[in-house]
């Protein structure tokens, strides 16, 4: 009967009854068919309460379900930003890995829990880019699922890193879903736009998307550079080319406050640039 107390009562938060049953010395590490312990039970609720007493009590902060779960991935399941936080003051490790590679970010993105997987990014510094055993990322598995304000909460923070590594594939998906301007907005306050992103990555094929769905090819940060200042600045030629030929940009033009591109590349004595530059 404790046994099956202890567990209820974590799941459903009853505080007062875990007290009494932990004052009887029950087990703290039994678990249900699933292999779930009640520390794990208390954090998929966000019972900060019992979980508290639990730790406090000497629950096992890293104990783990067969597939790999521990308490920090229940509470990213059920969402619980304050859980989250309780599991950190007590030293849990907030990077676990389950069985199949997975984080609580990618667990909070499954789910739609977009403002845990905000937290879990800017507060608990988890990689929005790593993938699980799968190779899905928590991007890939909050778009499978359909979670549209969680797919945005994580554009906020990654489509930098989407635009600038170049994975045209998700780009290309994104463009027809998002205005990827205002999420870049949302990300910096420098104003950097698609357009400068994809030049510092250097990928011409990704400048192109943007070009087709009409974004702006020809617009300044706050400080005055364009998408072929930071091609060049980051020395790629291919961009660099594309960006005179096909967007039309003026190598010899000052930026808004700031140097032209072709100054830009004398500085940093990149002659293969400057070369074709002075010859265009």
């Amino acid at each position: 009967m404790s046994i099956l107390g202890i567990l209820e009562a974590s799941r459903e938060g009853f505080l007062e009854t875990v007290k009494n049953l932990l004052q009887k010395k029950v087990d703290l590490e039994v678990t249900d068919r699933e292999g779930r312990r009640p520390l794990h039970l208390a954090a998929l609720g966000g019972h900060d309460g019992v979980a508290r007493e639990l730790l406090l009590r000497g629950a096992d902060a890293s104990a783990e379900t067969p597939e790999g779960l521990c308490c920090v991935h229940y509470a990213a399941l059920g969402g619980h930003i304050s859980t989250l936080m309780l599991l950190l003051e007590f030293r849990c490790d907030i990077q676990a890995l389950t069985k199949d590679g997975s984080t609580a970010l990618h667990l909070a993105a499954a789910r739609g829990h977009p403002l845990a997987v905000e937290w879990l990014v800017t507060q608990a510094g988890l990689r929005v880019d790593s993938a699980n055993k799968k190779n899905e990322t928590a991007l890939d598995l909050a778009r499978k699922a359909g979670h549209k304000a969680t797919v945005q909460s994580l554009l906020q923070v990654q489509i930098s890193l989407i635009l600038t590594g170049g994975d045209v594939g998700t780009l290309s998906q994104l463009v027809e879903e998002f205005d990827l301007d205002v999420l870049c907005a949302k990300e910096n306050d420098k104003g950097f736009r698609s357009v400068h992103y994809a030049a510092c990555g250097g990928n011409v094929e990704a400048l192109r998307i943007l070009q087709d769905k009409k974004y702006d090819m020809n617009s300044v940060t706050s400080q005055g550079y364009s998408a072929l200042h930071y091609a060049v600045k980051y020395s790629h030629l291919a961009a660099v080319k594309w960006l005179v030929k096909k967007a039309g940009l003026d190598a010899a033009l000052p930026g808004r406050g700031v140097a032209s591109a072709l100054e830009l590349a004398r500085r940093k004595r990149n002659e293969e640039i400057v070369t074709y530059l002075e010859r265009y």
